[in-house]
């Protein structure tokens, strides 16, 4: 329920609503015991936001779901692929990215990519052959 009033308002918000009301959907989401239905709801909601045309709201979904272990794994595969600012969270810090996805980020990315997933607390063999 809740989240259909946010789909309703999300078009007339201004950016910075806009960023704080998908954060704080999106801590919602991670740390709430939420009815199935309604984590369905806000699951689609963030997966929605993934299409704002600001980076500033795709920028606060990064920063809310990026160390979480129960953030929708679509949601974290769209926000690395983002533009550098926004994926950088992602890159660096989610738990979700598997060898596989980092192998590929090192593989097509820029050097400064590289570089944040070489920071990572956990570099396994095969990615850190990859990024040398």
């Amino acid at each position: 329920m809740v989240v259909s009033h946010f789909l309703k308002w999300i078009d007339k918000a201004r950016v910075s609503e806009r960023a704080a009301a998908a954060s704080a959907l999106a801590r919602a989401y991670i740390n709430s015991d939420l009815p199935f239905e309604d984590r369905c709801a806000a699951e689609a909601a963030l997966t929605l936001l993934l299409d704002d045309v600001s980076a500033k709201v795709r920028q606060a979904l990064a920063e809310a779901l990026s160390m979480s272990h129960h953030a929708p794994p679509q949601v974290i595969a769209a926000l690395a692929s983002d533009q550098p600012e926004v994926a950088a969270l992602v890159l660096a810090r989610s738990p979700l990215l598997t060898d596989a996805d980092l192998i590929d980020r090192v593989a097509c990315g820029q050097k400064a990519t590289q570089k944040l997933i070489a920071n990572r607390p956990v570099v396994s063999m095969s990615l850190a052959a990859a990024i040398a």
